[in-house]
């Protein structure tokens, strides 16, 4: 049986221990890109990931001495275990493309049936389940005011076609932040922030499918950044807590990473001061905030696009901004440029699942530029009588980003309309 990556890098961790001499600055990248090329050894994801965090952190630790290094070894120790595919998403993939051969000007709904839907009601959700259900906030029966963090609602999965619920956090709980799954192995589970007593945040997660709900980890005190500012994106059964600020000029002091069994405390992830979660393994710049520089975490590469727009934002491959009144595309590394025929918008555009530029706030009757078809959509107009109030986009790093804006009737919200672009496939 193949050497698994966990058990070369705890090997070379024996040598470097045993070899008091501190080792050149270039070992720590060579052990990371070595053991990164063999993703094709399908080794356990959440063991994966942690090797992932290990290796980066030979860098500080070899040149401390040989305790330190075997402290590390020690305590995350090499897992066996193999399934085919679970490291498929450690490798940055195109858009997986099934369908670019529609008309041009083509209404959503008539390309992708599944992508557009109707929803009674007004409640938010935070994301779509196997089997037609989706997971919302259900405000709770116990409380229904606001605190300091949120209002006080219950996590609780709903089957559309029969209206059952399954609560999912306990009852009178508040949480203030929910997980996106980052890859198909993170869908399995439900994860979320909530603030305990002493203003700390704690991460709690339960299985999708039902089960006990248990608290992962306590959060160490996080100095000038509030708990509900927190981000959190699940990789298979691990969580990766983003500390993003958002506009208020806090400084964003790294990203933690914990596995879901709470085996280990959360840690910050090496060389991830003032990034943020993009695509694993790619982090964006939260000093510029556009990310117009990215960062692998396994590799350590940086990538800055040459592009310098205005109001540019850019996914993992593209970027998107204006020229004057021009909406201009092209490729990160300045490839690819192009002029496409979009409204310059105040709020300026998106590029989501990295594929798709859709206006910062979509509204009736909006256009979407399809970068592989090269191709433009259209969203549906309102209805007679109704009005769209501005959409925002929803778990946006997720398996299944989705836009959700409310529609009201006689000047009361009586629905919801929701874009998945993540069936837009």
């Amino acid at each position: 049986m193949a050497e698994t990556v966990e058990a070369a890098l705890a090997r070379t961790l024996d040598r470097a221990a045993e070899a008091a001499p501190v080792p050149g600055p270039d070992l720590a990248a060579s052990l990371t890109r070595r053991h990164y090329q063999r993703a094709n050894r399908r080794v356990d994801g959440r063991g994966r990931l942690m090797v992932v965090a290990a290796a980066f952190a030979v860098v500080a630790v070899l040149a401390t001495g040989v305790t330190a290094v075997r402290t590390i070894r020690d305590g995350h120790p090499p897992t066996t275990g193999a399934e085919p595919g679970a490291l498929a998403f450690l490798t940055p993939a195109a858009p997986v493309v099934e369908r670019a051969d529609y008309p041009d000007g083509a209404t959503v709904e008539d390309v992708w049936p599944s992508a557009y839907s109707k929803m009674t009601g007004s409640f938010p959700i935070y994301r779509f389940l196997a089997g037609g259900r989706v997971l919302v906030g259900s405000p709770s029966s116990a409380e229904n005011t606001d605190d300091q963090v949120g209002r006080k609602s219950s996590i609780v999965s709903v089957d559309t076609v029969t209206g059952a619920t399954r609560a999912i956090s306990p009852a009178g709980q508040s949480h203030f932040a929910v997980g996106e799954p980052a890859n198909a192995g993170a869908e399995k589970w439900v994860v979320w922030a909530v603030s305990a007593p002493d203003g700390r945040g704690e991460i709690w997660r339960a299985p999708v499918d039902g089960g006990a709900a248990a608290r992962v980890t306590t959060l160490p005190p996080i100095k000038n950044v509030h708990v509900a500012e927190l981000r959190l994106t699940v990789v298979d059964d691990v969580v990766l807590i983003d500390p993003y600020p958002g506009v208020d000029g806090h400084r964003n002091f790294g990203v933690l990473w914990v596995p879901l069994d709470g085996s280990s405390a959360p840690a910050v992830i090496p060389g991830s001061h003032d990034y943020r979660y993009l695509q694993w393994p790619w982090f964006g710049s939260t000093a510029v905030m556009n990310n117009s520089t990215i960062w692998n975490a396994v590799t350590g590469e940086r990538q800055t696009t040459p592009l310098s727009w205005k109001s540019m934002s850019c996914s993992r491959s593209w970027c998107v901004g204006r020229e004057q009144d021009v909406v201009v595309v092209g490729r990160r590394d300045g490839a690819d440029v192009r002029e496409i025929a979009l409204g310059p918008g105040g709020g300026g555009y998106r590029i989501v699942a990295d594929r798709f530029v859709v206006g910062a706030f979509v509204g009736s009757g909006a256009l979407i530029y399809d970068l592989v078809a090269r191709k433009y959509l259209r969203l549906p107009r309102a209805g007679r009588g109704e009005q769209w109030r501005d959409a925002q986009l929803s778990a946006a790093t997720s398996t299944d980003p989705f836009y959700l804006w409310t529609v009201t009737t006689a000047g009361r919200p009586d629905s919801l309309r929701v874009l998945r672009v993540g069936e837009m496939r």
